[in-house]
């Protein structure tokens, strides 16, 4: 019988350093500390869960001023008009907030802009659009959700 016991905690041991060697001790490439672009007129700077859903934080050296019409991030096709102001009240910075039906629409590569109005004209030909994208982003990393935020200048 004891010996049983002893195959038990082996069995336990081996399942502990199995996980202690397989876990999170380094983050994947997706997640490696990306350094803040100097030249960068805007960034993606976290893609976090949350119980509400999913936060898309972007900050932009222009500030987000509020406009008659509210800013939509789009993402390939999916537009995301529930934004919100970070606390501490900078503008150079917007949280918006998607569900999962809408984040597992994403892909990573989307063309990712934001624009003020209610829909985009996805109709119109690219040239009568272009001037409508307000701020533009790199494309869409969305293995980046979940790894620490970029880090961006600190602006009033």
């Amino acid at each position: 019988m004891w010996w049983l016991l002893g195959g038990e905690i082996a069995l336990v041991l081996l399942i502990s350093l199995a996980w202690v060697a397989f876990s999170d001790s380094d983050e994947p490439a997706a997640c490696e500390q990306q350094p803040f672009d100097e030249n960068a007129a805007s960034v993606v700077e976290s893609i976090t869960s949350t119980k509400d859903g999913i936060e898309i934080r972007v900050w932009s050296r222009e500030s987000f001023l509020m406009r008659a019409l509210p800013p939509v991030l789009r993402i390939g096709e999916v537009d995301l008009a529930f934004s919100r102001y970070p606390e501490g009240g900078t503008l150079n910075t917007l949280i918006f907030i998607v569900s999962p039906h809408q984040f597992n629409q994403m892909t990573s590569g989307d063309e990712m802009f934001i624009y003020y109005g209610s829909s985009w004209q996805s109709d119109l030909p690219e040239e009568k659009t272009e001037w409508m994208k307000s701020v533009k982003f790199l494309p869409f990393a969305k293995e980046r959700r979940d790894c620490p935020p970029v880090r961006t200048p600190v602006t009033s």
